[in-house]
């Protein structure tokens, strides 16, 4: 599995932490490591009742455990539409109108809105479609936990 390092700042301000520190699922569940990294600045924060928590018999399924699986996030495509023919530039650029709204497209481009893996896919495809040979059509890519499983 790759290792992303954690930065508490990714952390969803709805997302549900674990404080029960017995769980034999403990040392891979993102939900205990962000309970272990959370800071005196967040001074609230969502976390599992330990009413709740599973009988130490059956906290290997427990149903609150969420893996801790990085996801590829990209930003941009600036720098690719750059580079292509201006033609073709043109074409992507009516296809990303059509699948974005023009607001969320402007953020898009001007990474102010990540794009994640389902529309990666969706966007690489496109840019294929029009003779992209590079390896990703993104100006930037990050890996982070995906903290809404």
């Amino acid at each position: 599995m790759m290792t992303v390092s954690f930065d508490y700042s990714q952390v969803p301000t709805s997302f549900v932490h674990c404080f029960n520190s017995g769980c034999p699922l403990a040392d891979s569940c993102l939900r205990r490591l962000a309970a272990n990294q959370v800071t005196a600045r967040q001074k609230v924060i969502q976390t599992i009742n330990p009413a709740v928590w599973p009988a130490q018999e059956t906290q290997a399924q427990c149903p609150h455990f969420l893996p801790m699986k990085p996801i590829r996030l990209a930003w941009g495509m600036r720098n690719a539409l750059n580079l292509m023919p201006h033609q073709q530039a043109q074409g992507i650029i009516r296809a990303l109108n059509r699948m974005y709204s023009r607001p969320t497209l402007h953020r898009i481009m001007v990474c102010q809105r990540e794009i994640p893996p389902r529309e990666q896919v969706q966007i690489e495809a496109l840019f294929r479609r029009y003779e992209w040979t590079g390896e990703h059509p993104f100006d930037r890519i990050e890996w982070q936990y995906d903290f809404h499983g």
